[in-house]
């Protein structure tokens, strides 16, 4: 079976009431303090946002959770994570909210044909870390700093 966690945005009977439910494990919204227990052994992670002003103006936290296990990411592309898609393909599954049950069969197929690209998810993870991006962060800062003395 295939192990999936998700933010909760995408609801059991999505799952429960398709040709899908029996090569599923669904663990829907985890809170954070028990959120290691189960990270590592999810297959694919779902990020479903609501697009709304919220969404589209922030990182989502999550997504840096989930790229850090180095899985495939079942997503809507709200926000930042629709930049990433765009750039690192390999590393997402593309929902559009009515196709969720689709997006679902693939990533199984793909995990149960072993055709996932773990190697390139986890270079992009690498690239992509917190760390990295507060390097990056940083920099800017120093930038701003040197341009505000001179």
């Amino acid at each position: 079976k295939t192990i999936l966690l998700t933010t909760g945005n995408i609801g059991n009977e999505v799952i429960e009431n398709s040709i899908i439910a029996d090569k599923w494990v669904h663990f829907e919204w985890i809170p954070y303090e028990k959120f290691s227990v189960v990270i590592s052994c999810a297959d694919n992670f779902a990020l479903m946002q609501i697009d709304n002003l919220r969404n589209r103006s922030r990182f989502p936290n999550k997504f840096g959770d989930y790229l850090s296990a180095g899985r495939p990411i079942i997503s809507n592309l709200i926000g930042d994570l629709k930049y990433y898609a765009n750039e690192f393909p390999e590393c997402f599954y593309v929902v559009e909210n009515e196709k969720a049950f689709d997006v679902l069969l693939k990533a199984h197929e793909e995990w149960k044909n072993k055709s996932v690209n773990y190697e390139g998810i986890r270079k992009f993870a690498e690239n992509n870390s917190w760390n990295n991006r507060a390097s990056l962060l940083n920099d800017f800062i120093k930038k701003i700093k040197l341009n505000k003395s001179a």
